[in-house]
């Protein structure tokens, strides 16, 4: 959320960023990223995104 933030601010600024850049300036590995947020299928075949171990929807 917090880079999201970022990158509306530095838009608003008419400083258009790469998201790469964001991610350095913030000190965000992409591939972390990528480890933390999932999309599973339950059991009852409904479709989950988690976040680390937080159902998000």
């Amino acid at each position: 959320m917090v880079m999201a933030k970022e990158k509306i601010n530095l838009f608003m600024k008419g400083q258009d960023t790469d998201l790469d850049q964001i991610y350095e300036k913030f000190g965000v590995d992409y591939n972390l990223l990528v480890l933390l947020m999932r999309r599973e299928v339950d059991k009852e075949g409904k479709f989950q995104i988690r976040w680390g171990e937080q159902m998000i929807a």
